[in-house]
């Protein structure tokens, strides 16, 4: 059974730690980081450390720098610090929350909360900027986790010069105007997921000076981990899909056009249309999509073409593989035709057997391939993937593309794999 609870994941730390040491565990790759901010961070670098160990496709070992606590300003604004002199890949800046505060009263007019909010983004930007041109590393930024207390009452959604409001609103400024070498690890969200008023631990903060719940900080915890793993891992460009039983319930050459799932009329078949419409958003932002069964061309195409509730259409697919050869054969093909890595494609079927074939043919890392079954039942929990990792223009730019035949050509004789 996984760890689930933060001093779960902290005993399993110090087993590998130990394990390590006495060569029981090869070691893997290293990074150099720094953790800086306006907190303490142990038991969180403790926390992060373990998921980087543990992480694929790439386990990572950290030498650590954790600043001291709420320095941060000044260690990365002295040239001849600790900082500089450590050299790290990677910083994380965690900002004290209490410097997130409008220091107005609560009936301030919109443009001037607005522009404090501005202000103290751009301040926070700023030391993200300094710490990389000293370093040269990337930044991951932690956001500001919105408050719990209650106070104003109804009125803090009436005003931007609440604590709420004024949170939503800074947070909202660091992640448009963040440049590119700066990641937002976006707290706001893990703490809204984890339950606004369990994710701060008064005690913990006024005796330790920890930044967050221990729950919550095992949410944090992941997230910067899955960032900084990210930041050395190609990122997915092109969801392969199965048919049957993917896209729709049933089989399209024993039912029929009539006889699949697809739609409104059923829990199931309204599961598989909001399947279909969350990969036309990532067709939307960039994301190429792939076909990939085992099926007759002519039947495996008549649900694209012919069924009314069908979210997907033929022209939302770069390629479009429906024979009888193995699945692997076919997304050799369409790496070929797309010029793409297999690294950066993911393989979505709800056999388990073809995922397995798929992934042993490949060699891919298990975090590469990921196992599809949306519509088992309709109060099943669907997760969205965390994989799609790019910039919209580029990816846009990508699809329109690998549209075009005479640009899959052009790709083909000017670069081998991106």
């Amino acid at each position: 059974m996984a760890a689930t609870s933060a001093e779960e994941v902290l005993a399993l730390a110090a087993l590998r730690s130990r394990a390590e040491r006495k060569g029981h565990i090869a070691r893997h790759g290293s990074i150099r980081l720094a953790i800086l901010g306006g907190y303490t961070f142990r038991p969180l670098d403790q926390l992060l450390e373990h998921y980087l160990s543990t992480s694929a496709p790439a386990p990572l070992s950290c030498e650590l720098l954790l600043g001291d606590f709420d320095n941060y300003t000044s260690e990365i604004v002295d040239e001849g610090g600790r900082l500089g002199e450590f050299k790290p890949e990677v910083v994380v800046l965690v900002p004290s929350h209490r410097s997130c505060r409008y220091s107005g009263p609560l009936f301030d007019s919109r443009d001037k909360v607005e522009a404090e909010a501005r202000n103290l983004a751009a301040q926070i930007l700023d030391l993200c900027s300094a710490a990389n041109r000293r370093t040269g590393a990337e930044i991951i930024l932690a956001n500001f986790p919105l408050s719990g207390q209650i106070d104003p009452g109804p009125y803090r959604g009436r005003t931007f010069a609440s604590e709420w409001s004024f949170r939503k609103l800074v947070n909202l400024e660091l992640g448009i105007q963040a440049p590119a070498y700066v990641h937002i690890c976006d707290v706001e969200f893990l703490s809204a997921r984890h339950g606004i008023q369990n994710a701060f631990d008064p005690r913990a903060w006024f005796e330790t000076r920890q930044p967050y719940e221990r729950g919550l900080m095992l949410s944090v915890a992941r997230e910067l981990a899955h960032l900084i793993t990210h930041l050395r891992t190609p990122s997915k460009k092109v969801a392969i899909l199965d048919l049957d039983n993917t896209l729709w319930g049933g089989v399209i050459g024993d039912d029929g056009l009539n006889g699949i799932e697809i739609g409104d009329t059923s829990p199931r078949g309204e599961a598989f249309k909001w399947f279909q419409q969350y990969l036309l958003s990532l067709s939307q932002r960039g994301v190429l999509l792939a076909a990939c069964s085992k099926n007759d061309h002519d039947k495996a195409i008549e649900p694209f073409e012919r069924h009314p509730e069908m979210v997907l259409r033929m022209k939302d697919f770069v390629s479009f593989k429906a024979n009888w050869q193995p699945k692997s054969e076919n997304i050799r093909q369409i790496a070929a035709e797309l010029n793409l890595g297999l690294d950066s494609m993911v393989f979505i079927d709800d056999n388990p057997a073809e995922v397995d074939i798929v992934r042993c043919w490949a060699r891919i890392r298990r975090s590469t391939l990921r196992r599809c079954r949306p519509a088992a039942s309709s109060n099943r929990r669907v997760s969205r993937p965390r994989i799609w990792r790019e910039s919209a223009n580029t990816s846009r730019r990508r699809s329109a593309r690998c549209c075009c035949p005479r640009s899959r050509t052009w790709g083909h004789t000017s670069r081998p794999s991106i």
